[in-house]
């Protein structure tokens, strides 16, 4: 797969944009590459929020699924969903997440230094990279990669496990989706889940 870059813009520009602007630290990489991780201990250096990009976990019915952190794993960082709503109210696309991505960001324009940036979809993040008005603001990244095939399939059978059968007292995944009324041909249109239900 190749590499989506997004440009950062440099620390020294004089544009008032990016001096009134956080810097956006945006976090990427695949399954089980340790996203939130990265992102947790991130803030809880800096005390920065967390603004998360994976669209699935701005819906509370599919905690599980998804795979939001508990409360706890949170230790008690700051966690921004793009938003929150029921499944039945459809997908939220990627153009729609890159908008509300701005809103967010803009409400903590003089605020904070530092937004962490967590996740995303290639959709989503090609949206980004399309749109100029993210030009305006300063930019790091870091992409997290696998280590071996092995390792992945091990942290992937063990997020499996955890989905289907928690420990903490829970409702599975299966359980979520039953609940919610997710049906199969809703999962199928989803992109982030297209293949698993298909597979």
């Amino acid at each position: 797969m190749a590499t989506i870059r997004v440009c950062a813009r440099p620390e020294s520009s004089s544009c008032c944009c990016a001096v009134m602007s956080p810097r956006l630290h945006l976090i990427i990489g695949p399954t089980t590459a340790g996203k939130t991780v990265a992102s947790l201990e991130l803030a809880q250096r800096t005390g920065a929020p967390v603004l998360v990009l994976d669209r699935i976990q701005c819906y509370p019915e599919l905690a599980v699924g998804s795979g939001r952190p508990s409360n706890a794993e949170l230790r008690f960082t700051r966690r921004i969903y793009l938003a929150q709503r029921p499944v039945i109210a459809g997908e939220i696309y990627a153009a729609e997440a890159n908008s509300l991505l701005h809103d967010h960001v803009a409400q903590f324009d003089q605020h904070v230094p530092l937004l962490i940036l967590e996740g995303g979809s290639v959709s989503l993040l090609r949206a980004m990279v399309a749109d100029q008005k993210w030009k305006a603001h300063r930019w790091t990244y870091e992409r997290l990669h696998l280590k071996t095939r092995a390792d992945y399939i091990a942290k992937a059978r063990s997020r499996v496990r955890e989905m289907l059968a928690p420990v903490n007292g829970c409702r599975s995944m299966l359980n979520e989706i039953a609940h919610c009324g997710l049906t199969r041909a809703r999962m199928c249109s989803c992109e982030a889940s297209r293949a698993t239900v298909q597979s």
